[in-house]
């Protein structure tokens, strides 16, 4: 992870003693960690395993396009943001299309030039209604990471992916020592909330083939983080 990870956002595992006190509440740290090597597909509660963003290596992160609004849409978006991401999919397993649409500021680059903490991405979760409209049902500013988050390889923000009420957010960052992260949360019908499932970190080097350092990989699961609410998650959280 980068300094910049590091600085803004204290640990979010303190077995919720503090009773989550604010949206990146201090936690303790995981008790413990799996290392995996097999990779398969995010967002999926019938996987044990990951698939990382970027796992060839050497791969560059995408150029993210800017997304125009569109009227449905609209009327989320607070003044002074825009898209960076949305995806469609059924996030409280009720076969109606939901939505999590992304948002960032259309200036962030040059924001976090001048900014002491990171610029926040707003990730909001928009359950679908049977009129085709949606209903914001959850927001996070603290669960994306940052423009400047990736290090040297930019932006880490790779892509969202929705499945059977799981989502997962992908990153991709570092230099020459690179990471790549996904970040899982699950639907809790009896709460009708979402909750961090699983956090998953790979760890490697990239430029050279030939190094003997290995690719280390740990999946975090709530027996290592307790039960943490979406709304009170925060990515940048070091929680090695």
């Amino acid at each position: 992870m980068t300094n910049r990870m590091k600085k803004n956002c204290p640990l979010y595992l303190l077995v919720l003693s503090l009773s989550l006190l604010s949206a990146c509440g201090q936690h303790a740290s995981p008790k413990g960690k799996d290392s995996i090597g097999d990779k398969a597909s995010s967002a999926d509660e019938d996987t044990t395993h990951y698939t990382f963003a970027h796992s060839d290596h050497n791969a560059i992160p995408p150029f993210h396009k800017p997304i125009s609004a569109t009227p449905d849409l609209a009327g989320f978006i607070p003044t002074g943001y825009t898209i960076l991401d949305t995806v469609s999919g059924d996030l409280n397993r009720d076969a109606i299309p939901d939505m999590i649409l992304i948002l960032k500021r259309p200036d962030e680059d040059s924001l976090s030039e001048i900014s002491d903490t990171d610029i926040q991405r707003p990730l909001l979760i928009l359950i679908g209604q049977p009129d085709r409209s949606y209903k914001l049902a959850a927001r996070n500013d603290s669960a994306v990471n940052c423009v400047k988050c990736g290090g040297p390889m930019g932006d880490p923000y790779q892509e969202t992916v929705i499945k059977n009420g799981y989502f997962s957010n992908e990153y991709y960052g570092g230099g020459w020592h690179r990471w790549s992260r996904t970040v899982t949360f699950k639907y809790v019908k009896t709460d009708n909330a979402w909750y961090l499932h699983k956090d998953g970190h790979l760890d490697f080097a990239a430029a050279d083939v030939d190094s003997t350092e290995k690719d280390t990989t740990y999946i975090y699961f709530e027996k290592d983080f307790g039960k943490v609410p979406f709304t009170r998650f925060c990515v940048v959280n070091n929680i090695y």
